[in-house]
């Protein structure tokens, strides 16, 4: 496979599914399927795709950034080293959109001395939060593939994927993931369970995605045509945040209980 942004993982892994090792690159995911017939070769391709995307979706709350998956395709490698491509496989190609960057990110290299001695310098820094993020990022993907049977999380998942890809009614659907945990634990319980704070979470997410100015929102029919505008981007870059932390709250909490 072939998939866009080629950073969209930050890091190159591996992941076993089928009896097959597929390494995710930069770009590229990969897998030896053995020597087996090419009909064999192709209705394995199909039971792995599925898994392949789930992997893309289960990365989108931590990145938010839309994706392209192009087919999965499968070559022959002949005897001499090189390849051949008896049949070329179109299976299910995920397309998402047009390309986000990253919520956050340092471009500077100013450092800061003190005493002759360099106390923060913008590299290292940024060297330092992009190994935390793939840590974190490595610690969500192994609970997102733990959970991917909860039906509550696909539903969560399918729905931030939805906003992703349409920006122009990003909030209906991350107001979805809120009302999907409502209807799970209840108004009151809810905050509590998962530990969120009612103020700053789930009063602030409501009062962002229910703003009827906003053409993302909800309730922007209610609002003359002329005073709608789009939301401004520090609070789309919040209510994601939120919607995200909503998410991995739910995993934690499938995670503890099942544990």
């Amino acid at each position: 496979w072939k998939f866009k942004p080629e950073n969209f993982f930050e890091y190159s892994f591996s992941e076993n599914h089928e009896g097959i090792c597929l390494d995710f690159g930069m770009g590229t995911i990969e897998g030896c399927l053995g020597c087996i017939e090419y009909e064999a070769a192709e209705i394995l391709l199909q039971k792995l795709h599925p898994h392949v995307e789930r992997i893309f979706q289960s990365t989108q709350p931590l990145s938010y950034l839309r994706y392209n998956l192009c087919c999965g395709m499968v070559f022959q490698k002949k005897p001499d080293g090189t390849r051949k491509i008896p049949i070329s496989v179109s299976i299910g190609t995920a397309n998402s959109g047009d390309l986000e960057t990253s919520l956050f990110s340092i471009e500077s290299n100013i450092g800061i001395e003190r005493d002759g001695q360099t106390v923060w310098c913008a590299e290292e820094e940024r060297i330092k939060r992009k190994q935390e993020r793939i840590n974190r990022n490595q610690e969500n993907l192994v609970l997102m593939q733990k959970h991917k049977e909860d039906p509550v999380l696909q539903k969560l998942l399918k729905s931030l994927h939805q906003a992703v890809n349409d920006s122009e009614n990003e909030f209906i659907y991350l107001y979805e993931i809120y009302d999907a945990l409502l209807t799970k634990f209840g108004r009151k319980k809810m905050p509590q369970v998962l530990g969120l704070s009612e103020e700053d979470h789930c009063n602030q997410f409501v009062k962002l995605t229910n703003n009827k100015a906003y053409s993302q929102g909800r309730h922007r029919g209610q609002s003359p045509i002329d005073k709608i505008e789009s939301a401004p981007q520090s609070e789309l870059n919040q209510a994601r945040e939120i919607a995200r932390t909503f998410i991995m709250s739910y995993l934690k909490y499938l995670d503890k209980i099942l544990n």
